[in-house]
């Protein structure tokens, strides 16, 4: 037969040979033996090529038929089937076997490639044991029928010999005469396809050497891998595919991708196929049309060429925008197109349920803001009163990063500057191995500035020690405030941080329900019913108003799987992470949430005069300021610095010496308008103006032409906002 071959003159050779065994009537032995030289010798070259290389056959050999019913070759493969390749042969190379967990978009080509990969393995790799799993018995017998075509229209000289073949299940390369095979047995592979829906009894006393599970997000659990697959497949030389594009974010497929990611020698190794990275999902500009990118566009192409050195084509933005247009229109959100043709594996895990935050700005913040740290390590607490001891290392670009349990449990994406204020929020745990530590560092917006997420500390440690390392860094960032979760294993460590290591900057609640806002008689956070709602709105209210910067995944992720878990009949809604811990996000929104809620300490008032936009508050400096002292092995001060890098570049050349932080006060000094106001004398100072300049006259001309920018529009966004429109649309 004729098909599309890369080498285009083997349709000629394989005809030619084709009218040898017609004039042997069928007979394959007979002939063979009536080749010449020049096709013997053309025989064995292709049967060598196709042994040596997978993509040889499957470029010039491998016989598919489309959903319309055309039988073809499959040249050219496609991108999304090159690398599944490569990551098969990197794999192979480093381990000598291969298990990869691909998850991909829909019409990849994905399922087709992974056939034809465990084809080549059958038909040209003696005593193989194959077993397909697919997700039900039609699916399954559908995959035979795709193994039969391939064997089909081999070539009769590269067809192995077929003894036995039960339909939609079994089939088994043997002689089928008996005299023979006690001879020569043939080639002694099978290939079994089955489907998961079977209870017990797979692969059962069989080395399983290549599997393929396709379609693994709908299987209905992983029990028949875990009980009868995963104990077989032990052969030296596996090669298994688990493959599927994704259905929700729950279930065994999900399970194990997220196994994988986490590991860093995962036993299978992830393997994502972004949409954006096939030519066929495109979608050409109209002649003249001048496409410009949103600002999500813009975030993404500049995170793929940054991470991956690739430039996401004009023409795929404008296929995706159609696509999402048109699921708004027939499911009312855009999230079936981002699970079914995903850019990031976490578009692919799109949840069913309803989420504590929106999920089209969690996906924002993902494409813009998210991204590796620039620096992973520990931070060591060395006394109450001593600068802690950093243990960091840069992250190089593509580099996997360690689990973080028991080290490497600090990320950081900006070092502490003495000019910035920032906010700590802490969640405990046992640091037995269950639930997780967590603090998140924020840094305080100034301005229209967003709060942005600085530093990330997640891993196992017992209490008191995590009120050390909480003490660390506190100390580290400048002795900000520190929000506490003060429930269960955090009482431990709030009261040990309080009252044995005596950190100055503790969270003390506010009354918000009374008619004047008092401080609480007591201090750190104690989430309930009340709280938790409380800090999830200002989250979610951050969100929507593109107020605050997240970079880190884990953070994002745990986001994502806050969900409704139920709602009572007086309409209390109540939240729950869906399977997932919720450390990071918790310890996120306290300290969020308290950053704001000390506005009237550390903020600034807005422009309108009463502090009610968020969009438009901006934080002070703190009131004092941060002194480093040195100090040699003998306790001796040598030198002060407000400079932090230029302390610790001293104390790495002089062995012994250390830093001490001074923190300078000015609780004693007179009040200024100037330096300590709200008011226009403040913010002429805080733009830059001498405070020598700041005089009367100036400071009315300021008033003056404040209150007339107020009455034209502060930015187009509040245009947008008053009118009750999308103001993320506002030009």
């Amino acid at each position: 037969m004729r098909l599309r071959r890369k080498i285009k003159s083997l349709n000629d050779a394989i005809e030619s040979l084709d009218q040898t065994l017609r004039k042997a009537k069928g007979n394959p032995l007979l002939a063979l033996s009536k080749l010449t030289p020049t096709e013997l010798s053309f025989v064995r070259e292709e049967i060598a090529a196709c042994v040596t290389s997978r993509i040889y056959y499957l470029e010039n050999y491998h016989c598919i038929q489309t959903e319309q019913g055309e039988l073809k070759g499959m040249y050219p493969l496609y991108t999304h089937q090159h690398m599944i390749e490569e990551a098969i042969q990197k794999e192979r190379a480093r381990t000598g076997q291969c298990k990869i967990i691909v998850l991909k978009p829909r019409q990849s080509g994905g399922t087709e490639f992974a056939n034809g990969v465990m084809c080549h393995c059958t038909f040209f790799t003696p005593q193989a044991y194959t077993l397909c799993v697919a997700q039900s018995a039609e699916t399954a017998a559908h995959v035979q029928r795709k193994v039969n075509i391939a064997w089909d229209f081999l070539p009769w000289w590269l067809r192995p010999e077929r003894m036995y073949h039960s339909k939609g299940e079994y089939l088994e390369f043997q002689r089928k005469d008996e005299y023979e095979r006690q001879l020569n047995p043939g080639l002694g592979s099978v290939f079994v396809t089955t489907h998961a829906e079977r209870s017990a009894g797979v692969a059962i006393g069989k080395t399983i050497r290549f599997f393929h599970g396709t379609e693994v997000s709908r299987w209905g659990s992983g029990e028949i891998y875990t009980a009868d697959i995963e104990p077989s497949m032990n052969a030296r030389d596996t090669l298994a595919i688990m493959e599927s594009a994704s259905l929700d974010d729950t279930g065994f497929f999900r399970a194990l991708w997220e196994e994988s990611v986490a590991d860093p020698d995962p036993d299978w190794v992830p393997v994502f196929l972004p949409v954006y990275r096939a030519p066929k999902f495109s979608l050409p500009l109209k002649l003249g049309q001048k496409f410009v990118r949103t600002d999500v566009e813009q975030a993404s192409y500049d995170r793929v060429l940054r991470e991956e050195n690739f430039r996401i084509s004009d023409e795929f933005f404008n296929w995706r925008r159609r696509r999402v247009l048109a699921s708004i229109k027939r499911t009312g959100g855009p999230h079936a197109h981002y699970a079914a043709y995903p850019m990031t594996p976490k578009e692919a895990f799109q949840s069913s349920g309803q989420g504590a935050f929106p999920r089209h700005k969690l996906d924002y913040q993902e494409q813009k803001n998210v991204r590796a740290p620039a620096w992973h390590g520990e931070i060591l607490f060395q006394g109450m009163h001593t600068v802690p001891r950093t243990a960091l290392v840069e992250v190089r670009p593509g580099q996997t990063l360690p689990a973080r349990e028991h080290e490497n449990r600090l990320w950081v994406w900006e070092e502490p500057k003495p000019s910035e204020f920032y906010y700590i929020g802490v969640d405990t745990a046992l640091g037995n191995g269950g639930d997780y530590s967590a603090a998140v560092i924020w840094k305080a917006g100034r301005g229209n500035l967003p709060d942005e997420q600085v530093a990330e500390w997640h891993g196992w440690i017992a209490p008191t020690e995590w009120a050390k390392t909480v003490h660390a860094l506190g100390t580290w960032y400048g002795k900000p405030e520190i929000a506490v979760e003060y429930m269960q294993q955090g009482i431990t460590t709030a009261d040990y941080l309080l009252n044995q290591l005596e950190y100055p900057n503790v969270y003390r609640p506010r009354h918000h329900d009374r008619a004047k806002l008092t401080l609480a008689p007591y201090m750190h956070w104690q989430t309930s019913y009340k709280t938790k709602t409380m800090i999830i709105t200002t989250f979610t209210e951050a969100l929507l108003e593109d107020t605050v910067i997240i970079h880190s995944q884990l953070l994002l992720d745990q986001a994502r799987k806050l969900r409704v878990s139920s709602i009572s009949d007086a309409g209390r809604v109540s939240y729950s992470g869906l399977d997932s811990p919720d450390d990071d996000i918790m310890s996120g929104m306290i300290g969020l949430h308290c950053l704001r809620e000390t506005m009237p300490e550390l903020r600034s008032p807005s422009a309108s005069g009463d502090g009610s936009s968020s969009l438009a508050r901006g934080a002070r400096a703190a009131a004092g300021g941060v002194v480093y002292a040195i100090h040699d092995e003998w306790t001796r001060m040598r030198l002060q610095t407000r400079d932090l890098q230029r302390a610790q570049d001293i104390v790495k050349v002089n062995p012994g010496w250390m830093i001490k932080q001074l923190v300078v006060s000015r609780a004693n000094s007179a009040y200024s308008l100037i330096h300590h106001g709200h008011g226009a004398e403040n913010e002429l100072y805080r733009q830059g103006v001498d405070s020598k300049e700041i005089l009367p006259a100036m400071v009315a001309a300021y008033s003056a032409r404040g209150a007339v920018a107020k009455e034209e529009s502060d930015a187009p966004e509040f245009n947008a906002i008053e009118a009750g429109g999308d103001w993320t649309q506002a030009e």
